[in-house]
Order: C-alpha cells, then structure tokens, then sequence
C-alpha cells in the first residue's frame, strides 16, 4: 500500500509526513506518486510524470514498426467515437510536423 497528499507544497508541508499515515497498526509510508488504474498521480497533480511515462512507453512500442511517423487512424462507426483518444490522438500524431515527430525531444524540451 501507498498513500500520497495532494496539494500545494504550503499545504503538505503542514502534515508531519516522516513515516507516513497509521492505518489499523500499519503505517502506510507517503510517495510523491502513485499509480491508479493505469494513471500516475503525482502530489502537485502536475501529471508530467504520467505524459513522461505514455511518452517512454510509445516509443519503446514504436520502434518496432517499421515506420513509426505515421500512426494507423482506426475507423468508427459514430461521431462518438471518432472523438475517442484512440482516434484522435493518432489523427493529432499524424498532423505535426515531420521533424517533430522524428526528432528525440523529452517533455521538458518540448
């Protein structure tokens, strides 16, 4: 188990945070992240870490493609669905330029 205080650094600075929180005898030590259903939370709520880590793990899967600068857009049967990330994000992939997608910027450079 993990537990994480959200807020700004004024307001987890108020909570004595050294072992973390007591639950039932068992103290539950505080992370700067944690990691719920897929999305990592960060205590700033920043999400930079998140976007950091879909980024990293795009581009391990990308590179086994044999070209990886154009994504396939998958086709939907509603205008639902073309709104879904699925769909939009390889649409907004596809719509940057060329050097943007082959270029190795991290998320702090870009």
């Amino acid at each position: 188990m993990e537990a994480v205080l959200f807020g700004t650094e004024a307001q987890r600075d108020k909570i004595p945070s050294a072992s973390g929180i007591d639950i039932t005898g068992t103290v539950v030590p505080f992370r700067d992240s944690v990691k719920l259903l897929g999305v990592t939370l960060d205590s700033v709520l920043t999400m930079d870490r998140h976007v950091t880590e879909v980024i990293r793990s795009c581009r391990y899967h990308t590179r086994a493609l044999p070209d990886a600068v154009t994504c396939v857009v998958p086709r939907t049967r509603t205008c639902l669905g073309d709104r879904a990330f699925a769909v939009a994000g390889p649409r907004l992939w596809n719509a940057l330029p060329i050097s943007l997608r082959q270029s190795d910027l991290s998320l702090g450079q870009f």
